[in-house]
């Protein structure tokens, strides 16, 4: 259990080493951080599930290293691991919160298939007619925008 805890302690220092290259405009060692933090989680949470630690924690700790997973762009190996915790028995939370992260990895693959570049913007319902507006007025066309999820590509 110690083992196991150390590992996940490890895991949220590179996490946290991350963030910090990140605010500090270090991209690449950024991603070398999550992409650490993602290995070490991912291995934490296995060892977790082979000792048959019990849920939420377990489910828990995978949710973690999915989340490093998008982090450090890693999606496929993500993609897998979020597959792996929806064919074991989380709880309703937790199931929910991978449904989420596998809309953003669909989103993140449709956008990188589209174009180089995009904008992800949220858009509240009750705010589409002002967003459309908007978007006219900036010479783009309504046409080019579409809707994954929550989140509106252009």
């Amino acid at each position: 259990m110690s083992e196991l805890l150390d590992m996940h302690h490890e895991a949220m220092e590179l996490a946290y080493c991350g963030d910090k290259a990140e605010k500090e405009g270090d991209v690449e060692m950024a991603k070398n951080y999550f992409d650490k933090a993602f290995e070490k989680e991912r291995e934490a949470a296995f060892l977790a599930e082979s000792l048959g630690n019990p849920e939420p924690g377990l489910s828990i700790l995978f949710r973690s290293a999915a989340s490093l997973g998008i982090q450090c762009g890693r999606l496929r190996d993500t993609e897998r691991l979020i597959a792996h915790i929806l064919s074991g028995d989380p709880d309703d939370s937790v199931a929910s919160d991978m449904r989420e992260l596998l809309q953003q990895i669909y989103s993140l693959r449709e956008v990188d298939d589209k174009s180089e570049e995009a904008f992800r913007l949220l858009v509240p319902k009750e705010e589409t007619s002002l967003f459309k507006t908007l978007v006219g007025k900036m010479g783009w066309p309504f046409s080019s925008i579409s809707k994954i999820g929550r989140v509106a590509v252009l």
